[in-house]
């Protein structure tokens, strides 16, 4: 049975740190399926991490930008998991701080509603897609049956 001091070192002539290394360098998933088994229990999900280990790494008060650096991906990456739910992050609150625009919806020139894409969504069934698409000058351009408009409320 050989030692894994040589290899942690090697690791550390790497990354400068353990904590610093991928965690899914081939060292890393070595040492952890010789402790467990056989098994490495840090697994890649369809999302491309384990996401155990991610909200682990955020619960510790890790930053965003270290987190994301130790599982293998790039910050924006961990940000698009964290607003689509996957993980938690006690700084994000789950929605935009940003001011949402408010419209007016028209259906064949009749007022229908106001309010934000969602309360519009909401209110006639259309998906959020659909009505910024009706906002584009694509769609003005086409000829339709049902013709939808949106204006900006200022």
């Amino acid at each position: 049975m050989t030692s894994i001091v040589p290899i942690v070192c090697e690791i550390e002539a790497d990354y400068g740190s353990v904590k610093n290394a991928d965690l899914f360098d081939k060292r890393l998933v070595a040492i952890r399926k010789r402790f467990n088994h056989g098994i490495d229990p840090i697994v890649k999900s369809e999302l491309g991490i384990d996401i155990e280990v991610a909200q682990r790494l955020l619960d510790a008060d890790m930053t965003k930008a270290n987190a994301a650096k130790m599982l293998g991906i790039k910050e924006y990456q961990l940000n698009r998991y964290i607003i689509n739910g996957y993980l938690t992050y006690k700084n994000h609150k789950g929605t935009s701080t940003a001011k949402k625009r408010r419209f007016q919806f028209y259906k064949n020139g009749d007022y229908v509603v106001s309010g934000t894409y969602s309360e519009i969504s909401e209110i006639t069934d259309i998906s959020i897609a659909s009505l910024r698409y009706y906002r584009t000058s694509k769609y003005k351009q086409r000829h339709h049956t049902a013709r939808y408009r949106l204006v900006p409320i200022v």
